[in-house]
């Protein structure tokens, strides 16, 4: 028990996929970001925002042309007495898929 004036407790979970952030598939995220709306931890403008982030771009550029994969890495919910936080972490993947591009290629 704390006295009044003393610090209250906090618990952080970190929710992973089981498998690794870049085998991860785009909508894996869905079911778990629509449950923290429902709960009412995730506001729906940032739910929107992070159900959108994974998604997998092709750029061309001077050098090469690029494969870059957008996606969540983990989320993390912090409960601190009667509030919960949540916060999504991004991550991205870029790959060179071929030597230089070429119109006419």
């Amino acid at each position: 028990m704390l006295a009044p004036g003393e610090s209250h407790p906090r618990l952080g979970m970190e929710m992973f996929r089981p498998t690794e952030w870049y085998r991860t598939d785009p909508l894996g995220w869905k079911s778990l970001i629509e449950r923290l709306m429902e709960y009412g931890w995730c506001h729906s403008a940032r739910a929107e925002a992070l159900a959108e982030w994974p998604r997998i771009e092709t750029f061309f550029g001077r050098d090469g042309v690029y494969r870059v994969r957008q996606l969540l890495n983990h989320v993390k919910l912090v409960f601190h007495r009667e509030n919960v936080s949540v916060k999504g972490y991004a991550a991205m993947n870029v790959r060179r898929t071929t030597g230089k591009w070429s119109p006419t290629e």
